[in-house]
């Protein structure tokens, strides 16, 4: 069952945010930004929506959106400034070098990484492994991936967006070939924050109707 996120939801979301990408940056950094700072600015703004996937009362997928990134960081940077710092501190003195690059991230964010025409973006998208396996959708038919990725075109359709983009590891095989699927164009490789990212654009009509007309359940 899919829900908006809320409040309510913010704890469980982030500890399954960090726990799908363990080595990255904001795992280091940990659940506090995601559940303070992050995942609060997009239950909050009104500019911004996300949704979870529930199981038997158990969050095993999310998907946020914010329609304009550039608001969503700089909100961020200013409304958070203590907090960012008291993490950083904290960070600086367990990984040095980390550090860095966290100051990196929410002081230059804008700059040289996220220059497309879209403003709409996808800005946090996981599904605990089991939900995204073969054998789950053998066993139930559902493709959780999908449905939440739907749930948010659609939402940002109603929203008169036309355009999102988003960023995915570039040597993630299986994410890459998920969004091409959908009619991603690929804009961009580069190096953020030591790892390869791919940025891709993509027109929401374009993949809703992708998937509309996707009667053997290819995608």
């Amino acid at each position: 069952m899919i829900v908006s996120l809320k409040n309510i939801h913010i704890s469980e979301t982030a500890k399954l945010n960090v726990s799908l990408d363990p080595t990255s940056l904001f795992a280091k950094i940990g659940k506090d930004f995601r559940e303070k700072v992050f995942y609060k600015e997009i239950v909050e703004q009104d500019n911004n929506f996300g949704f979870v996937y529930m199981d038997n009362n158990k969050i095993v997928g999310y998907i946020s959106c914010t329609l304009d990134s550039s608001v969503f960081y700089e909100g961020i940077k200013s409304k958070y400034t203590l907090i960012l710092f008291s993490l950083m501190l904290r960070l600086f003195l367990r990984f040095p070098f980390t550090a860095v690059r966290y100051m990196e991230l929410f002081f230059n964010l804008e700059q040289g990484c996220f220059d497309t025409q879209a403003k709409a973006e996808i800005i946090s998208f996981g599904v605990s492994p089991e939900y995204r396996s073969l054998e789950y959708f053998n066993r139930t038919g559902i493709k959780v991936p999908v449905m939440l990725f739907m749930k948010a075109l659609e939402r940002l359709k109603d929203k008169g967006i036309e355009q999102v983009k988003f960023t995915v590891a570039a040597d993630n095989a299986l994410a890459n070939i998920f969004f091409l699927n959908f009619g991603s164009i690929p804009v961009k490789k580069f190096k953020f924050l030591g790892s390869r990212q791919a940025m891709y654009s993509l027109n929401v009509s374009e993949a809703l109707r992708r998937k509309e007309s996707d009667k053997n359940g290819a995608i």
